[in-house]
């Protein structure tokens, strides 16, 4: 199976260049290879950090799931919505645990 590709050209600073060469050099590593790999690292932890934030926003009701499927591309998943559905009736102010446990049964009979 063949990827698709698209070229990216990007203007780096000179050190930046530099540097790059030096580690690959080293390492014996193609540059694009290299550069391939660490943006693909970077992206994944950085779309993973975006997906958490903004599900923790789904989840307590900040956005609604309209603005999270826009956001994410996908409809949030059963589960997720029924947990949002239970944070978001759950009192805020309760420092009661067994009073809040309460009002989460009876939320969940309706």
């Amino acid at each position: 199976m063949v990827n698709k590709t698209i070229q990216v050209n990007l203007r780096l600073p000179e050190e930046l260049v530099s540097d790059l060469e030096f580690v690959c050099r080293l390492k014996k590593v193609q540059k694009n290879e290299w550069l391939k790999l660490h943006l693909a690292e970077i992206l994944s932890k950085e779309r993973e950090t975006l997906t958490d934030h903004i599900t923790r926003r789904y989840l307590k009701g900040y956005i609604d799931e309209k603005s999270y499927s826009e956001k994410l591309g996908f409809q949030p998943s059963k589960e997720l919505k029924e947990a949002r559905r239970i944070d978001v009736i759950t009192p805020k102010h309760s420092t009661n645990r067994s009073a809040s446990k309460k009002y989460l049964k009876e939320a969940l009979k309706k």
